[in-house]
């Protein structure tokens, strides 16, 4: 959080620890869920940190003093990605749904099936009105943050040029003309992306 100059982690054993980017010690730890944490989203203006767990669960916080606000089950199976996207809260999970919620009540407001297995990440543009999700299925999708409709499916099935296996992370480029993917191909691809 680097409003703080503070760096979240989270581990196997459910806790989130706090560590001061000034002097690289942990200034607090926090057990948040009684199994591992695999995934975290923050939203500095709401001021709101999410936490997802193996048991499919998501936690949110306050980013000032780390208290949990609520949490509930949004997934079948562990929740594996979260994003804030315009005052909504976005998880992925391995059970392959993308679940949309209030961040404040963790209540659903809908959820639908972006990919044929879990939703490894969800990345807002830093501009644009869009967000990518990747996955397991191998393939990278661009959706609308609007109404949540696919734009575009990079995929081996529909091009030539898509990942061979798992698509595992991304990241957008700074000014957002760029979206990076990974794969376990072991591949690195660069999208270049026009408004």
């Amino acid at each position: 959080m680097s409003w703080k100059n503070e760096l979240l982690a989270v581990g196997e054993e459910g806790t989130l620890y706090v560590i001061d980017l000034t002097t690289y010690k942990c200034i607090y730890e926090k057990r948040i869920s009684p199994t591992t944490i695999r995934a975290i989203a923050i939203d500095e203006g709401l001021g709101r940190i999410a936490l997802g767990d193996k048991d499919g669960k998501v936690y949110t916080l306050d980013s000032t003093d780390f208290h949990v606000i609520t949490d509930a089950k949004l997934h079948s199976m562990p929740a594996t990605s979260l994003a804030f996207i315009h005052n909504k809260l976005l998880s992925g999970g391995r059970d392959a749904q993308l679940v949309i919620s209030d961040p404040n009540q963790l209540t659903t407001n809908f959820s639908f099936v972006p990919h044929l297995f879990t939703v490894y990440g969800i990345y807002p543009h830093p501009e644009a009105p869009i967000f990518v999700t990747v996955s397991r299925d191998k393939s990278l999708k661009f959706w609308s943050t609007a109404d949540f409709a696919l734009l575009k499916n990079m995929s081996r099935e529909k091009m030539q040029d898509g990942h061979h296996l798992s698509v595992n992370a991304g990241a957008w480029s700074e000014n957002g003309q760029y979206f990076f993917s990974v794969s376990d191909d072991k591949l690195v691809k660069v999208w270049e992306f026009h408004v």
